[in-house]
């Protein structure tokens, strides 16, 4: 969200809009959001019925902080925060799993669609690193960097306080505490500052939940506030990810109004489009809800057109969405061109 007078190591600043930002990891996504993740920004992922994709861009999010030894905090309740670290995907030197196509890919297209656009597989990075994750990252890597897990297991009965489950304000606390240790507040900036990437997976979940809905609902909103006004002054950027199939419809408006930028994954499994045959080559839709509008008055939303996500053996990749023509017509009805209102008889003024 801002310029410094330094480099900081996987960072660029967008001369456009004067924005520090940093890669997601994913260089599909770094183009859709104009760039990457500004820092001092929330972003909200709204997972997946199962969670599956939505823990796998938060993992490829920590695995391009861990590469530029950039500190990392990861907080969860679904499991142990340390399992997701050492899951990371690993680095690689190049992508080169879409550079091959073959004369049978080529063909698909006929010759009078090749000069529209393509769903665009083969966008590359422009400061970001490569990973596989049919391997994992190197542990090298990790013991060269700064890492600090949180999970709550203290389960006693809150204070009068601003949250009702004290699992939030510990959390909170937690963020904080580490902000202000590591210096990532503007004011403490200098020549040897660090980015502070901060993941959390499965935010409100039912491990979450307080005794009553509306209560979980507020907790969840008061956190995101309070972590959105810490992370404006600092240099650090939070990806999150939120079960909001949980929750109505309201509550969901809330979050995504209250975060920076906002991403929806939506599934084909089990759903009526799952056996679709022109969405065979896609595992779900991507939805981009909101996209963070900072030190401009023009949005980068990309609008009306839809994405779709690929989960591959060694990659996650988002395209643009490009249904094919239907040409499937049935052989047993010959329709026979027509002027105006005129019978099935060829006119002579036809074409």
């Amino acid at each position: 969200m801002y310029k410094t007078n330094f480099n900081i190591p996987g960072t660029i600043s967008i001369t456009q809009t004067f924005q520090l930002v940093v890669s997601s990891g994913i260089p599909s996504l770094d183009k859709l959001l104009g760039g990457g993740l500004p820092v001092g920004t929330v972003t909200l992922i709204e997972e997946d019925t199962q969670g599956t994709y939505a823990r796998i861009i938060l993992k490829y999010f920590l695995a391009e902080g861990a590469v530029n030894k950039h500190d990392i905090f990861v907080a969860t309740q679904e499991m142990k925060p340390q399992d997701i670290v050492t899951h990371l995907p690993a680095l690689v030197a190049e992508d080169r799993t879409d550079s091959k196509t073959t004369s049978g890919e080529k063909m698909k297209i006929a010759f009078r669609y090749s000069n529209l656009p393509t769903n665009e597989p083969n966008v590359r990075h422009e400061f970001g690193h490569y990973f596989d994750l049919s391997s994992t990252i190197s542990k090298d890597i990790l013991a060269g960097i700064n890492i600090n897990y949180w999970t709550y297991d203290n389960r006693i009965e809150n204070e009068e306080g601003y949250f009702k489950n004290p699992a939030y304000r510990d959390l909170l606390e937690a963020i904080k505490t580490e902000i202000q240790l590591g210096k990532y507040f503007l004011k403490d900036v200098n020549a040897s500052s660090n980015i502070l990437k901060i993941g959390i997976y499965g935010l409100g979940s039912p491990l979450w939940m307080s005794n009553c809905d509306k209560d979980s609902v507020a907790d969840l909103n008061k956190f995101l506030y309070c972590l959105k006004a810490l992370l404006k002054s600092s240099l650090t950027v939070a990806v999150i990810t939120i079960p909001t199939h949980l929750y109505d419809k309201l509550a969901i408006n809330k979050f995504r109004s209250i975060s920076d930028i906002s991403l929806r994954l939506q599934a084909l499994a089990g759903t009526e489009l799952e056996h679709n045959k022109y969405l065979s080559d896609y595992h779900g839709y991507f939805h981009v809800d909101k996209v963070a509008a900072v030190n401009t008055f023009v949005s980068k939303h990309p609008g009306a057109i839809e994405y779709m996500f690929k989960l591959r053996r060694k990659k996650f990749t988002i395209e643009v969405l490009h249904l094919p023509p239907d040409l499937e017509v049935s052989q047993d009805k010959k329709v026979t061109p027509s002027l105006g209102c005129a019978s099935n008889t060829k006119h002579l003024l036809e074409f």
